[in-house]
């Protein structure tokens, strides 16, 4: 009879291989475990079967895995479809307030920069003329008495720069906004520049497959050769081997 392979518990939220999952798996691969060379027809015979053995087990084991994430994988989109709906909008409303306030934000840093330097060129303006000042009499009670004098004048003329105007909790922060508008530039300057940490590029097998099989005979940056493989195809109504 046959008996689950995979148990999920919603309860506890764990996932198991059963007790008749590691049974199937022991018996396949104990039959694999006899094929230590494959040198004559008897000894591929028996490679075969065990290949038979081992393929059918796993597409047990695959049926059971489908079975079991199939629900679980639909009922995921189904999730991040609800999910991407509810918040779309709210997204994008704090998107378009946060810019908004970036701006604001932005403009605030600008004022502040700007008062700095008002308050920059005016203490220099009362410091040239503090040294003119002192300059002009050798007498150093004089002197003292102009060194008083331009500091109470610097403290009451300088401005006084005003703290940025920001709400409670509110943070203020430039960020980035990267568009890929050429990812072949981008590829380029990554290789002269030897930033490759910057892409995150893999390779798609199979498309190189067709291409090789479609006659290119080699591919840039790819070692590709030919390794003969033995395999075997299950009937379509090959029999489950039951526990």
């Amino acid at each position: 009879m046959s008996e689950s392979l995979i148990l999920i518990s919603h309860d506890s939220g764990t996932v198991s291989a059963t007790d008749a999952a590691q049974q199937l798996i022991e018996e396949a691969l104990s039959i694999g475990a006899l094929i230590g060379s494959v040198r004559t027809a008897e000894q591929n015979e028996a490679a075969v079967k065990a290949q038979t053995a081992l393929k059918t087990v796993r597409k047990q084991i695959e049926g059971a895995y489908r079975a079991a994430k199939d629900p679980l994988v639909h009922l995921g989109r189904k999730l991040d479809i609800t999910f991407r709906m509810l918040t779309e909008e709210i997204d994008k409303e704090d998107g378009r307030i946060g810019r908004l306030a970036g701006d604001f934000g932005l403009a605030e840093q600008r004022r502040l920069a700007a008062e700095k330097i008002a308050a920059d060129e005016k203490l220099a303006v009362i410091e040239r003329e503090k040294h003119a000042a002192i300059a002009a009499t050798p007498d150093p009670v004089q002197q003292s008495d102009l060194l008083e004098h331009f500091s109470r004048r610097a403290a009451a003329e300088a401005p006084v720069s005003s703290a940025p105007s920001r709400a409670t909790g509110q943070k203020i922060r430039e960020e980035w906004d990267i568009k890929v508008v050429n990812i072949i530039e981008c590829a380029k300057w990554a290789l002269m520049a030897g930033r490759w940490d910057a892409l995150d590029i893999s390779v798609k097998k199979s498309v190189v497959k067709e291409l090789l099989n479609g006659g290119m005979t080699s591919i840039p940056g790819l070692e590709c050769k030919k390794v003969s493989v033995g395999g075997v195809t299950l009937p379509r109504a090959q029999k489950p081997i039951d526990v």
